[in-house]
């Protein structure tokens, strides 16, 4: 498989959004994407794994994880969103 790597001067289509609240936590799957997948933390703490690597998340914070990379987390914090 072959890696997509996000460019940010390229144009993309938003496929689908959502917006998730944990109030109590729950399982987050281990999965590949065909898709980037932008995360934008509103309110608390989620650390997410991209190929192995850790990036923890605060309130605020970005993330964009890219097309055709493994990414896991353990369970979505309680109060996450």
């Amino acid at each position: 498989m072959s890696l997509t790597a996000f460019v940010p001067s390229a144009f993309y289509e938003v496929r689908e959004a959502y917006h998730n609240l944990f109030v109590e936590g729950i399982p987050h799957p281990d999965r590949v994407m065909e898709e980037h997948d932008l995360v934008y933390l509103v309110d608390g703490e989620w650390e997410v794994f991209e190929e192995g690597t850790p990036y923890l998340l605060r309130a605020g914070d970005v993330l964009i994880l890219t097309a055709g990379r493994r990414h896991f987390t353990g369970a979505c914090p309680q109060a996450a969103r």
